[in-house]
């Protein structure tokens, strides 16, 4: 009762803050939590295909009935977070704390990491509608209203970002062996909310790659998973699918994907999530589905091409990756590549670019720009108080050039340092290396 009456207070005093107030509390107890840092997920394994394989810190009892409590805390909070930027929502700190609980041993936590996920994702109130789309599934209109706003540039360059590193994570959660059913309708719903929040045309093509690569894993046999949590994925592929339909309104993509559900309703019951995600199937283990029971990619592929969709996103199947871990400082493109220049004998060489003088950095800027110089007799013996206005101004005067003369000896070595080149030297690196003549037009 204690804990649940300290759960209750830390929701309620996070309804009176301003949004960002709740995103620091949040992200302070994630902060708090044992065993889960906020330095971000390990992305060292792509095949993580059950508990054995995560690369994560395994906890004591202890710890994860500490961690359960305080993922309740944080829970507690997300639900009272009202509509923000998802850039200011999910910042890269408590983005990757949540990817890490979305994979952690103890199938409660990541069942926490997935209710977070889902209440912090849903600004418009849509997780009610898109329960109550599991019993309309299949039905050509389900009269239900989502609200939906235009992505703003904001929320496409955060999607943009982070989208391949959720779809990794929640497929490396969706293969865990021991989920529950329950975890599988938390995925359903977070990655509908992620096809309505951003219904970007791009967006939703790798939402649509996404869902053929959990069907495939669903079809796969060498796997962990049960058949009732295959089952499960078939359900979350088909509630995705939907809304997509939804938000498409392509006639061919709904008409084949009513077409498919209809064969599931007829002779595969228990692919129904309206069954499957209640805990009502009766499933035979030697039961085998037909092809026909599967979704068609390539069809996919080519209604959303004839649509104009930019497909380009899933003509290749999908396939994990780990995202590479972002680091702090990250140097430029160009900086990293050499530069190409003709020999005598007209063979292209890469040379280093190797500068002699001492290169400019922002600290060598910031520190000609402060009075670092030792004061003249003249300013030491120099009173504001007691001089005149004529006499103030001939010393702000002499500061001002100073400072003037400072700057343009820093910017004169910094054009020394960058080596401007002649038009000779443009003129020999671009046109006098010698190609072969197939190259020539």
């Amino acid at each position: 009762m204690f804990v649940k009456a300290i759960i209750a207070t830390a929701g309620n005093f996070s309804q009176a803050l301003p949004g960002y107030q709740r995103i620091e509390v949040m992200t302070f107890i994630a902060a708090k939590i044992p065993g889960l840092d906020m330095s971000g997920p390990r992305r060292r394994s792509a095949n993580l295909s059950s508990t054995e394989d995560l690369q994560f810190h395994q906890s004591g009892e202890s710890d994860v009935s500490l961690q359960m409590q305080m993922f309740h805390v944080l829970l507690a909070v997300a639900e009272k977070h009202m509509n923000m930027p998802f850039q200011s929502t999910l910042p890269s700190s408590l983005l990757d704390f949540l990817l890490k609980g979305l994979v952690q041993r103890p199938k409660e936590i990541r069942l926490l990491a997935l209710k977070v996920f889902e209440n912090l994702l849903d600004r418009h109130e849509n997780s009610r509608k898109i329960e109550s789309l599991m019993e309309k599934i299949s039905e050509v209109e389900s009269d239900i209203e989502y609200t939906i706003d235009r992505c703003t540039k904001q929320d496409s360059m955060f999607i943009k970002k982070h989208a391949q590193q959720m779809f990794f994570y929640l497929y490396q959660t969706a293969k865990v062996a021991n989920n529950s059913l329950q975890h599988y309708r938390s995925i359903s719903n977070v990655i509908c909310l992620l096809a309505l929040e951003f219904g970007e045309a791009e967006v939703i093509v790798e939402i649509a790659g996404f869902m053929f690569g959990l069907q495939d894993l669903a079809r796969k046999e060498e796997t962990d998973l049960s058949l009732e949590q295959k089952c499960a994925i078939h359900a979350v592929v088909s509630m995705t699918l939907r809304i997509i339909c939804d938000l498409t309104s392509i006639g061919d993509l709904k008409q084949h994907f009513l077409q498919v559900m209809c064969r599931r309703k007829e002779h595969y019951e228990f692919l129904m999530p309206s069954v499957i995600f209640n805990d009502e199937a009766s499933i035979d283990p030697k039961h085998r589905l037909s092809d026909f029971a599967y979704f068609d990619r390539h069809l996919m592929i080519n209604t959303l091409k004839m649509s104009g969709y930019d497909t380009s996103a899933i003509d290749i199947p999908y396939h994990p990756s780990p995202i590479q871990a972002r680091t702090s400082s990250v140097a430029s493109f160009a900086d990293s590549l050499p530069m190409l220049r003709a020999d005598s004998s007209g063979n292209v060489a890469s040379i280093p670019s190797m500068m002699e003088t001492k290169k400019i950095t922002f600290e060598d800027l910031k520190n000609t720009l402060r009075s670092t110089e030792k004061k003249s007799p003249a300013d030491t013996d120099f009173n504001i108080q007691k001089a005149t206005f004529e006499e103030i101004a001939k010393h702000a005067d002499s500061i001002h050039s100073d400072s003037h003369a400072r700057l343009n000896r820093i910017l004169e070595t910094a054009c020394r340092s960058t080596g401007p080149r002649k038009p000779d030297d443009l003129g020999n690196d671009l046109f006098t290396i010698k190609f072969p003549s197939l190259y020539i037009y």
